[in-house]
């Protein structure tokens, strides 16, 4: 049974872009909904489009910049330090 997907190295030649797949510059998002409702704070825009986010990804968003890992991973490498340092008997 042929579902009329590539399979394969097809698929992965065909990879669509994040417009395509329906994401969209958070920067630009907020522009658009200033330049839209001008008279709402900035802060409360933002606020409005994170519970946004919350309410359709459950919290957990399904892409990151790949620069936060590396953040994290900095900031946990220096907590672990911190924590053993504590642990030490002197």
């Amino acid at each position: 049974m042929d579902s009329g997907l590539p399979l394969g190295k097809d698929a992965m030649a065909e990879r669509e872009t994040f417009e395509d797949a329906g994401y969209i510059l958070y920067s630009d998002m907020l522009d658009r909904l200033q330049q839209r409702f001008p008279d709402i704070a900035t802060w409360r825009v933002a606020q409005v489009v994170a519970a946004e986010i919350d309410a359709i990804t459950g919290g957990v968003p399904p892409i990151v910049p790949a620069a936060v890992e590396t953040g994290a991973s900095e900031m946990l490498e220096r907590e672990q330090g911190h924590a053993r340092h504590e642990g030490e008997v002197a």
